[in-house]
């Protein structure tokens, strides 16, 4: 059975999740990296949210409608 693709980033989310915990637990664990994986869990679980509930969330131009691009690249995915 496939899932639909917010599922995909739920689950990511949780695994980001799992291992931001698991460096606060270590006793080595670094605390950037903390930071770093509860910020992408957080990251993939708002996109989750949104794509689940139809939610458009990239920048668009308002008068044109189109994409706006950031850095030469757009900011929506193909």
């Amino acid at each position: 059975m496939a899932y639909a693709r917010w599922r995909h980033m739920l689950i990511e989310s949780q695994r980001h999740a799992l291992k931001a915990v698991d460096e606060w637990n270590c006793s080595s664990g670094n605390f950037g990296d903390f930071l770093t994986h509860m910020h992408k869990a957080w990251h993939y679980l708002l996109h989750a949210a949104f794509r689940k509930d139809g939610i458009d969330y990239h920048y668009k131009d308002a008068q044109t409608g189109q994409y706006k691009m950031i850095a030469g690249r757009p900011t929506r995915s193909l």
